[in-house]
C-alpha cells in the first residue's frame, strides 16, 4: 500500500509547529538567508512536504481574502520565487471537504500576480474578496 501523500491540510494556522513560525518571522523580517536555513534544518529533520505545509499554513489567507506578493511572503518558504497569490476563500472550502484551492505562482511581476489573483476572485467569489498586497522588508526579497 502506498504511503499517504500529505497536503494543505496536514496543518492549520493553529496546529503548525513553532519552528514554521520562526522561518516566517526571518522571512517577514527580511532575513532571508536565516530563513532559508531553518526552513533547510526542518526540511531535513520532519521531511520536505511537512516543512512546505507547515510554512504554507502560518501565513494562510482566512476566508474572504486574497493574498498576493513575493513568493516567501505568500507561502512562507524561504526557497519560493517569483510573485504569488493565494485564495483563502478556496483554502477554506479546501479544508471542509471541496476541490483542491486555486492560487497562482512563479508571476513575473506583483502587478500580474494581483490581475490574476483579481480575476479569479471575480470568477469564482464574483469580486468579493479583499487583497492584502504583502511588501517585502529586505533586499532579499525582492523578486
Amino acid at each position: 500500500m502506498p504511503a499517504k501523500t500529505l497536503d494543505i491540510r496536514a496543518y492549520t494556522p493553529a496546529t503548525a509547529p513553532p519552528w514554521a513560525a520562526e522561518i516566517v518571522t526571518a522571512i517577514r523580517g527580511g532575513d532571508l538567508a536565516k530563513g532559508s536555513r531553518l526552513f533547510r534544518e526542518a526540511a531535513s529533520t520532519s521531511g520536505i512536504e511537512r516543512a512546505v505545509y507547515a510554512v504554507a499554513a502560518v501565513v494562510e489567507p482566512g476566508a474572504g481574502q486574497l493574498t498576493v506578493g513575493p513568493g516567501p511572503l505568500v507561502y512562507g518558504n524561504p526557497l519560493r520565487t517569483g510573485y504569488c497569490w493565494r485564495c483563502g476563500t478556496c483554502l477554506a472550502t479546501f479544508r471542509r471537504g471541496g476541490p483542491a484551492p486555486t492560487a497562482g505562482v512563479n508571476y513575473k511581476t506583483a502587478q500580474s500576480a494581483r490581475g490574476a489573483a483579481v480575476k479569479h476572485d471575480r470568477e469564482a467569489h464574483g469580486g468579493r474578496s479583499t487583497v492584502h498586497e504583502l511588501s517585502p522588508r529586505g533586499r532579499d526579497l525582492r523578486c
